[in-house]
């Protein structure tokens, strides 16, 4: 009996498979002539960019967000320092107010750089970015380095 099924559900189940692997008889509508194909590809290109833009001013939007609070912070951090040199005494005290005049300098011109990253078109504003970073870091030091002379 089971010879028998298979030798009739054999024939069905190559007549089934053969049918599903003819060759199409439809003509493909879908291939893109060529002029079609630049005018899709300009809209895409277009739409690219414009993602990139969005990117590009995302990403210094939150910069600036960010770097904002850092120097919310950092300036809380000076305003402490310059409270404990005032409490030194003598040489300590004119060596702490030497270096806290320097560090007050030095975060003045960090605070430009900070408004040419805000103020930078898209185009300039990773430059504005790299030179407001390397000012970043200076101010880092020389706020170590007062720190130290006030004794904290």
């Amino acid at each position: 009996m089971k010879t028998r099924m298979t030798h009739l559900l054999s024939p069905l189940v190559v007549s089934v498979a053969l049918a599903g692997c003819s060759p199409s008889k439809t003509t493909d509508s879908s291939t893109p002539t060529p002029a079609a194909t630049a005018r899709e590809m300009k809209v895409e290109i277009t739409q690219a960019v414009g993602a990139a833009k969005g990117y590009v001013t995302e990403t210094k939007e939150q910069f600036v967000a960010s770097t904002q609070e850092k120097l919310s912070k950092l300036d809380q951090q000076i305003s402490e320092l310059g409270a404990k040199a005032a409490a030194l005494k003598d040489e300590a005290k004119s060596e702490g107010n030497k270096a806290l005049t320097s560090l007050r300098a030095e975060r003045a011109q960090l605070g430009q750089k900070f408004e040419e990253v805000k103020s930078a078109n898209q185009q300039a504003w990773k430059d504005a970015k790299a030179g407001f970073e390397a000012a970043y870091a200076k101010l880092v030091k020389a706020y170590e380095s007062a720190r130290a002379k006030v004794g904290t």
